[in-house]
């Protein structure tokens, strides 16, 4: 710590950085508080903050304490971005409850006209187009055009948009894994409300916050764990710990990714 007082420089990035950390530490536990990220994950996340500051404070060369506030600033100024990424569905909380209000009336009724077209509605909004169109298609089979003029419109405006589509584009229920053709409200197996599973972004909520949070720990593994190890350890120590800091790493990546993948085969 004496060396930080003949490198004033160094010094104060060391004390700055701690202002973005606490931005980071403070997002972890809130994160884990509303279930966003799994206890262990958090811990650890918080860990290398800890870690990062305390390398601050103490750099093992004089350059270092810059290189890790610039690191750790980045990652701040990068969250709001990436918080509006994984928020995006949030954005369109309306068609996703027109959406669960739809499958309430079409679980009494299935063939309920208006209930049927509204979920259509709601999907093309979410940009889940040819499910939309094939069950919009469904629902104005049967009806005359000269009554839902409306419908109709908006029905053929989709098609002309959407282009030449996959009519064998399926999406997995959420419940039961099986692949879905367009057209389908509910499940063809358990029954499920897949598609309400689906615009809700279900099978991402739990782990998009996740992979997020290891993307940045692998990040800042490479970027200031490995080389302080290089620089402060012999030869002897520094080997094996990269080793065991890229290990984790990748580790963490597996762990965070290996879920994913979306809900379409």
């Amino acid at each position: 710590m004496l060396a930080q007082f003949e490198n004033p420089g160094s010094l104060a990035f060391g004390c700055f950085i701690w202002a973005p950390l606490a931005v980071w530490i403070i997002s972890l536990v809130h994160w884990m508080i509303m279930g966003e990220i799994d206890a262990i994950s958090g811990v650890f996340g918080i860990f290398v903050a800890f870690g990062m500051g305390y390398l601050g404070l103490n750099p093992p060369f004089p350059d270092f304490a810059m290189i890790d506030f610039v690191a750790v600033l980045a990652t701040v100024i990068l969250a709001p971005m990436t918080r509006v990424a994984m928020n995006r569905s949030a954005l369109s909380a309306l068609d996703v409850e027109a959406i669960g209000r739809a499958y309430e009336l079409l679980a009494s009724k299935p063939d309920n006209f208006g209930a049927k077209f509204r979920l259509a509605r709601s999907l093309y909004n979410k940009g889940i187009v040819g499910h939309a169109i094939a069950i919009a298609d469904s629902a104005l089979k049967n009806v005359p055009e000269r009554m839902f003029p409306e419908e109709f419109r908006m029905l053929q405006q989709w098609k002309a948009h959407a282009g030449k589509l996959d009519a064998q584009e399926r999406i997995r229920c959420f419940e039961c894994g099986v692949p879905n053709y367009p057209g389908a409200v509910f499940c063809s197996r358990c029954g499920a409300p897949y598609l309400l599973d689906y615009a809700q972004g279900r099978w991402m909520k739990s782990t998009m916050v996740k992979r997020v949070l290891v993307t940045w720990i692998f990040a800042m593994l490479c970027v200031i764990g490995i080389p302080t190890a290089a620089v402060t350890m012999p030869l002897f120590l520094a080997v094996p710990t990269i080793v065991l800091l890229m290990a984790l790493g990748v580790i963490l990546l597996v762990s965070g990714f290996r879920d994913g993948g979306g809900n379409k085969p």
